[in-house]
């Protein structure tokens, strides 16, 4: 039998995998994002999380995929928010 305690590390290991990290660190990104306004920075808990989340914040974003991270094969239109861009299919980038 598994303690109340295992059965709850085993619940987050799951949630963890697949999509849930990947959720999870853009809703840190995006509470960095409204925490770092300037109405909400002069409250002391909120300065305190920016502290606290500032190194790692600036360590996902130096490693988030790039336009520069792809090879470009065409660029198939331009738009209000962007260029759409023809990619190679994912089992032939080496």
């Amino acid at each position: 039998m598994c303690s109340p305690v295992e059965r709850r590390l085993a619940g987050l290991r799951e949630l963890l995998q697949g999509p849930g990290l990947e959720s999870l660190l853009d809703v840190l990104l995006c509470l960095y994002r409204e925490c770092s306004g300037a109405p909400l920075r002069r409250e002391r808990s909120v300065q305190q999380f920016l502290e606290w989340a500032t190194p790692f914040v600036t360590k996902v974003k130096e490693m988030c995929l790039r336009r520069e991270d792809f090879e470009l094969l065409k660029v198939i239109g331009r738009g209000a928010f962007g260029e759409p861009c023809n990619l190679p299919a994912l089992g032939c980038i080496p």
